[in-house]
């Protein structure tokens, strides 16, 4: 039986959050058995495709519009779309984060949160806060996380809005890289690797991928300092295309 409840996604919303509306609107108790009687098999919520959104929605998810860090099933390693950039896993977090202000004016999760090098919120020039397992519950039944985040000490704010301002000058990289759709997109994902390796003092990405549990893409220290370390080093690149 199909979904009777489908609407179409948030610009920019993350496949979490879409899912958990679809469930809470449709009566299911949980995502993961929404998903499998829509689809008839088990598939991981992270495997989940823009073909299986489709055969569960109708919708149809481009590069330019609809939930964002779908998994790109045309190739056999993980990757996942957003825009016209093929991101491997180990760049995504492997918790999801959300900025507490902006929850608490649209409660809508956005992809980007759950980018590893796009760590802060511009909007309002603080650091994304981790989902923690408290706030599962607040989520699937539409809450909002409790903003549980300690004022930053005063002497970090420095490292906050540096930041911010690294963040920012990446993201307009970003978007022309996005406008070229797709053409020499490997550029920015080398830089990103690059940059790892060099802070872990590591020769290649083969290495860096052989320590996933210490790999800062997936685990990525609360740290204004290496924070603002990470995205000076990216910015040093000259990402601008």
């Amino acid at each position: 039986m199909g979904l009777i409840s489908r609407p179409w996604p948030e610009e920019g919303q993350s496949l979490d959050c879409y899912l958990r509306g679809l469930a809470r609107n449709n009566g299911f108790q949980s995502v993961d058995l929404m998903v499998s009687c829509q689809l008839q098999e088990e598939v991981k919520l992270k495997d989940v495709s823009g073909v299986h959104l489709l055969h569960m929605t109708g919708h149809v998810m481009t590069a330019e519009r609809g939930v964002q860090l779908l998994k790109d099933d045309t190739y056999d390693e993980n990757l996942y779309r957003y825009y016209y950039l093929l991101l491997p896993e180990y760049h995504l977090r492997s918790k999801e984060h959300y900025c507490p202000q902006c929850m608490g004016e649209n409660p809508v999760m956005l992809a980007k949160w759950n980018i590893a090098w796009l760590p802060m919120c511009l909007k309002h020039n603080c650091a994304l806060e981790a989902v923690e397992k408290e706030d599962v519950h607040l989520l699937k039944h539409g809450g909002v996380p409790k903003n549980i985040r300690l004022k930053a000490a005063a002497n970090d704010e420095l490292y906050i809005d540096s930041a911010c301002q690294a963040q920012a000058m990446l993201e307009v990289a970003l978007e022309r890289q996005s406008a070229l759709k797709g053409a020499d997109q490997h550029t920015v994902l080398k830089v990103i690797d690059d940059t790892l390796c060099r802070c872990l003092g590591l020769d290649d990405i083969v290495q860096l991928k052989g320590r996933k549990k210490l790999y800062p893409m997936r685990y990525f220290p609360l740290n204004y300092r290496d924070t603002l370390r990470m995205l000076e080093c990216i910015q040093s690149q000259d990402l601008v295309v």
